[in-house]
């Protein structure tokens, strides 16, 4: 039987600093909270919430980073 080489350790992947991340994700919840509301709404008042949703979501993801 042959023995595999050693592989090698995982490198550390940069990315955001965790306040930043918190930060992103916040403001990706807030976005999103509408969405709680629908149960609660007659279904004529959903398409309203969504295009809201949709709007907050794209602002959040292109705004650059603070």
């Amino acid at each position: 039987m042959t023995q595999e080489p050693p592989r090698p350790a995982p490198r550390a992947v940069p990315g955001p600093v965790p306040d930043q991340t918190e930060r992103a994700l916040t403001s990706l919840d807030d976005a999103l909270r509408p969405l709680d509301t629908l149960v609660d709404r007659p279904v004529d008042e959903h398409p309203a919430v969504f295009d809201a949703v949709h709007e907050s979501l794209r602002r959040t993801l292109t705004e650059p980073d603070s």
